[in-house]
């Protein structure tokens, strides 16, 4: 008989140790999804930053620019917002002068974009 109680103890360690292996696996595996989300979040924002930052410098230093945007982006300038990317990172660019042939709400796709200063406004497009 004692024989069986060690072995029910030694199966009930077994599983404990089993449930906490996976509870461990569990909230690793969560944190790994929280992180690609977040790094996705800063991926959208640096590239936002770049195009807002490309804006001001053809408008400060009145000069033409030619960048390269690695994901789509949707300009309003209207509210002066800049929407990047898949988790629609926005945010706001200080030149109300900025235009495009496209109206007042435009979208940019990848690649090579101009940001050019033509008599105090401020056009960007698609190269």
């Amino acid at each position: 008989m004692k024989k069986a109680q060690v072995s029910l103890e030694m199966l009930f360690a077994i599983g404990l140790m089993i449930f906490i292996f996976l509870l461990i696996f569990y909230f690793t595996f969560e944190r790994r999804a929280e992180l690609r989300t977040t790094e996705k979040i800063l991926a959208d924002k640096e590239e936002c930053n770049k195009l807002t930052d490309m804006i001001t410098m053809a408008y400060i230093t009145q000069s033409n620019h030619t960048f390269e945007l690695e994901k789509p982006a949707a300009i309003s300038t209207t509210s002066q917002t800049i929407t990047v990317g898949e988790t629609n990172y926005t945010c706001t660019f200080p030149i109300n002068r900025t235009l495009n042939s496209e109206g007042n709400f435009f979208e940019l796709s990848s690649g090579n974009v101009n940001v050019n200063y033509n008599n105090g406004l401020v056009e960007v497009e698609n190269a």
